[in-house]
């Protein structure tokens, strides 16, 4: 149901509420929140597939023990202050993981998020220097800078070239 639907529903109830006994009052409000929490879960979870994370890590099941989990926990404090973390180490420590850890905690605060790998972010600005691009660089940097979250992944996997290093 759409939070319109949702709203329609609460002033009907509110129409009948003097006459429902408290049993069907406590079943109506149940029922209210039941809605709340499904259009929630639809809003989080439309967050979650536009924020492009990949798929293996979103279902991935998490071991939130050690240092790993002291790293989440750091970032997940500040995640309202405004902030910029570089997470670097060895391949397969869980680097993505916990970026997409916490993206999924953006969403769940219903705030949106994207994860990029670095050849993505790059090829999609090099499609704006064909003769037929419909965006420019300026309108792909825009819409990243839109976003609250931004992910940008396998920053070691690329050339290093001049304008590479430019661009980032």
């Amino acid at each position: 149901r759409t939070a319109q639907d949702v709203a329609s529903s609460l002033v009907e109830s509110v129409k009948t509420a003097r006459k429902l006994t408290p049993e069907e009052k406590a079943a109506r409000d149940k029922k209210y929140e039941e809605d709340i929490k499904s259009e929630k879960a639809r809003r989080v979870s439309s967050l979650l597939n536009s924020s492009g994370i990949p798929k293996r890590h979103r279902v991935a099941t998490v071991n939130r023990a050690g240092p790993w989990n002291d790293a989440l926990s750091g970032i997940l404090a500040i995640i309202e202050t405004g902030f910029l973390v570089a997470l670097v180490g060895t391949r397969g420590n869980g680097k993505t993981q916990i970026a997409v850890e916490v993206v999924k905690a953006f969403a769940d605060r219903e705030v949106s998020s994207r994860y990029k790998t670095v050849m993505q972010l790059l090829m999609e600005i090099k499609t704006c220097y064909r003769a037929d691009a419909e965006d420019s660089e300026e309108t792909v940097i825009n819409d990243l800078a839109k976003v609250s979250f931004l992910v940008i992944d396998e920053f070691a996997k690329r050339g290093e070239t001049d304008w590479e290093n430019r661009v980032m």
